[in-house]
């Protein structure tokens, strides 16, 4: 297994504000169309929550750090109650390929940089969790849908810049994660065993190292106390969607066209055991389609 590229690359970044490791890797996933056809949508009732949060009597303006190709904006700006929440939708992508995919998803089409008064106006630019080129306390909400793992070991820098943009005492910092839920079925926990061991020290979200943020001084001096909410999420998949999703993760998109062929051949033999017995949820078993379960975590911080 080839793990050494990965692990000097994300040793040269450990003092960056953005890990250039993730940039590069999702810069690949993200531009080939792999991170968009692979990763699953997030619970209405998330969103809900998140929409719930926005003010009333006016038009929000919302940030979404680390927005990737819009799986999560395209949610969020299309849901029931979006038009009437919010003004305008800033995404910050610091990989070009998903910036790139970003301004071809389908459903942010009818948003992108649109004149429309009563449509919400959605732009992504390139940035990062340290760097948001918006004014000081012009923000109502910062949403971060599976990537702040990412800002991993600066969480100092990221939560003061956070703190800049949002509005003092009504701001809102919103961080929501997919996992794949290993405890609903046991196939799911094999292929996480499988694929888990390629990590390499990359952060991420399960490793749980992005709470060092809650000990910053930035978040004592300018967030209150985290509420955490869970979902679950049934996501319709195939063979080879399994196979996709396991290869938009940053560090397998980083192996080999050998070593990915290896991890895709280990995948099917252990959903092919679950063809005859097995704990697998068909959702149309003649085409293939079965579901791939989810957990949803969604932590909710108060701007001071």
């Amino acid at each position: 297994m080839a793990t050494n590229p990965i692990s000097s690359t994300i040793n040269a970044v450990r003092k960056v504000a953005v890990n250039t490791f993730g940039v590069d890797a999702f810069t690949t996933s993200g531009g080939s169309g792999l991170y968009n056809r692979a990763r699953p949508s997030y619970p209405p009732q998330a969103i809900d929550k998140i929409l719930s949060l926005l003010p009333n009597g006016r038009k929000a303006q919302v940030i979404e750090v680390g927005a990737g190709t819009g799986i999560f904006t395209s949610n969020f700006i299309n849901h029931t109650s979006a038009n009437d929440k919010i003004k305008s939708l800033i995404a910050i992508e610091p990989s070009s390929g998903m910036r790139e995919a970003f301004n071809k998803n389908e459903g942010l089409l009818p948003y992108l940089s649109n004149n429309d008064a009563q449509k919400p106006n959605v732009q992504v630019k390139d940035g990062s969790f340290g760097e948001i080129p918006v004014p000081d306390g012009s923000v109502d909400i910062i949403v971060g849908a599976q990537c702040f793992h990412w800002a991993h070991p600066d969480y100092q820098s990221a939560i003061t810049e956070f703190s800049r943009v949002l509005k003092p005492q009504t701001g809102i910092l919103a961080l929501i994660w997919n996992l794949e839920d290993r405890k609903t079925a046991k196939w799911v926990g094999g292929i996480r065993d499988l694929y888990e061991k390629y990590e390499n020290d990359t952060p991420q979200y399960r490793l749980g190292w992005w709470k060092e943020m809650f000990n910053t001084q930035a978040y004592k001096d300018n967030f209150g106390e985290p509420e955490q909410f869970d979902y679950h999420l049934s996501h319709p998949t195939t063979v080879q969607g399994v196979v996709d999703r396991v290869w938009s993760k940053s560090y397998i998109t980083a192996q080999s066209k050998e070593e990915q062929d290896k991890i895709a051949a280990g995948i099917k033999e252990i959903l092919s055991k679950q063809d005859d017995g097995g704990d697998k949820k068909w959702i149309d078993e003649k085409e293939g389609v079965f579901e791939y379960p989810y957990e949803t975590n969604l932590f909710i911080m108060k701007r001071k």
